[in-house]
């Protein structure tokens, strides 16, 4: 009878360690590119979703936004997908840090909207919305897991785009009409690596997270 070849144990545990070195390497990539993803299809559909509800609210208005925002921000809400409203203080300021340890970004709104998704939402200030893609969850971070969206010009903007025309040094009664309405790659880049406007270079960059993303998410 022919005799049979068998592995050694040596063979297999040779085996066993270079599928684990390969896992290794590649489930976090595998993982971080999915968070990438899922992070950028969530921040690309609150976009769209909360532009169609600007939208509905003006039709249903007959005003544009500029006209009936001020303390009328409810009705905005009224076409978002909101499951469950959280007046705790957990979305507060305290909670979100910057990444040199100071507290931050400066907003405490009084409540939190929670989206369908498990997402949250708050206005900041009457033209600005904070979006946390994965709600309570951490880092809570500004760039990493919080993104912000502004009204300006009856629309949606990613990002705080009044600070952009103040760094500009646009944003005079005299200089609003030029105020640029985006900005380059480049700019969005800049901002984003003190946590600042990086809503803006997503967005600027397709809704994706380039290699080149300051963050890890």
């Amino acid at each position: 009878m022919q005799k049979q070849k068998t592995f050694t144990l040596a063979e297999v545990l040779i085996t066993l360690v270079v599928i684990g070195i390969i896992a290794a390497i590649t489930v976090p990539m595998i993982m971080a590119n999915h968070r990438k993803t899922e992070t950028a299809s969530r921040l690309k559909k609150f976009y769209s979703t909360l532009s169609n509800a600007v939208k509905l609210a003006e039709t249903e208005m007959g005003l544009p936004l500029s006209e009936w925002l001020s303390g009328n921000n409810n009705l905005v809400l009224k076409y978002l997908n909101v499951t469950e409203i959280d007046p705790e203080e957990d979305y507060n300021a305290g909670q979100y840090i910057y990444y040199d340890g100071g507290m931050g970004p400066n907003f405490a709104p009084s409540s939190a909207y929670i989206l369908a998704d498990g997402s949250v939402m708050g206005f900041d200030t009457v033209d600005t919305i904070y979006f946390d893609v994965n709600g309570d969850k951490k880092p809570n971070m500004p760039g990493r897991d919080i993104f912000f969206f502004s009204f300006a010009d009856d629309k949606v903007y990613p990002d705080l785009i009044f600070g952009l025309w103040t760094d500009s040094g646009c944003d005079t009664p005299e200089g609003y009409s030029n105020c640029p309405r985006s900005f380059s790659r480049e700019v969005y880049l800049d901002y984003c690596k003190n946590q600042k406007f990086c809503t803006g270079l997503v967005m600027s960059d397709g809704w994706e997270f380039k290699d080149d993303y300051p963050y890890k998410l």
